[in-house]
């Protein structure tokens, strides 16, 4: 874990602030989308911000027992690090396109390009590569995306979002950065876009609720609709324009601490993970 980890100098500290503040958690969610409707001028944003209510209390309640992140022992609401499934549709494209669009990518250690892989799925014999990708969708299909992690099958994992919240009408994660970038490629997809990655997920736990995703940042990143639709090379032109439609835009944390009138100061206050443990200590985490 580096020393400005995203996730324990700024996503837990700065969120756990604005939604444990004296305000109910209905207008804490409001301030984000309205801060990024600001940004970005997303009229789902707005619309978003005008009917949120409170966030379902399972997701924001103080927990009892601790939980490893990051190699930290702390109690964190549910809705930090909260795991989605990777989806359907997409691991079954990779299958169908390995050796093609599910390309191992430059650099990727042995170990982990090798780990459990089918050669055949890969090599140049059209039959061993057939049988080997039907083998591959009918085991996708027995086991299900939540019983196919790490399996040979499956060229990408479960999305650890940073934070997820849901009310009774609405999903909204946050995708937050400090020093690093958001990827726009992962292991087996060098197309496949982070906040794309996180749409997608967040589509797929919608259920008829409306959704967004929102970048929380040092300073301001520019994500383009073309970037996020590049990112999802198995869906049609629409389908992807649609998506990428629901990026919401990206915010600061010093918008947030400022608009939210926290205490904190990340700049001044959590330089590094030790003294962001610390002021997790501090608050009982």
């Amino acid at each position: 874990m580096g020393e400005k980890n995203s996730s324990v100098t700024r996503v837990w500290p700065v969120l756990l602030e604005l939604f444990y503040a004296e305000r109910e958690s209905g207008q804490s969610l409001r301030l984000l989308l309205d801060l990024a409707f600001r940004n970005s001028g997303n009229a789902l944003a707005a619309q978003m911000r005008d009917s949120a209510g409170p966030v379902l209390q399972t997701l924001v309640a103080n927990p009892t027992v601790p939980r490893a992140e990051y190699g930290l022992r702390v109690r964190l609401p549910l809705c930090f690090e909260y795991p989605i499934a990777p989806p359907e549709r997409f691991l079954l494209w990779l299958i169908e396109q390995t050796g093609a669009g599910c390309v191992p990518r430059d650099g990727l250690p042995s170990a982990r390009k090798d780990a459990g892989r089918r050669t055949d799925l890969f090599g140049d014999d059209i039959v061993s590569r057939s049988d080997a990708r039907r083998e591959a969708v009918q085991n996708l299909l027995l086991a299900g995306v939540n019983g196919s992690r790490n399996q040979w099958w499956a060229f990408e994992g479960p999305t650890s979002v940073d934070c997820f919240l849901e009310t009774s009408d609405m999903l909204l994660l946050i995708e937050g950065k400090r020093t690093d970038t958001v990827a726009t490629y992962t292991d087996w997809c060098s197309v496949r876009h982070q906040i794309a990655r996180n749409l997608e997920a967040a589509q797929s736990l919608a259920n008829g609720k409306r959704y967004g995703v929102i970048v929380a940042a040092e300073k301001h990143i520019d994500v383009s609709s073309e970037e996020i639709k590049r990112g999802l090379p198995h869906m049609n032109q629409s389908e992807r324009a649609f998506l990428a439609g629901h990026y919401l835009g990206c915010i600061t944390w010093k918008q947030i601490c400022q608009e939210g009138g926290l205490s904190l100061d990340p700049e001044r206050d959590l330089p590094d993970v030790h003294t962001a443990e610390l002021w997790l200590r501090k608050r009982g985490c």
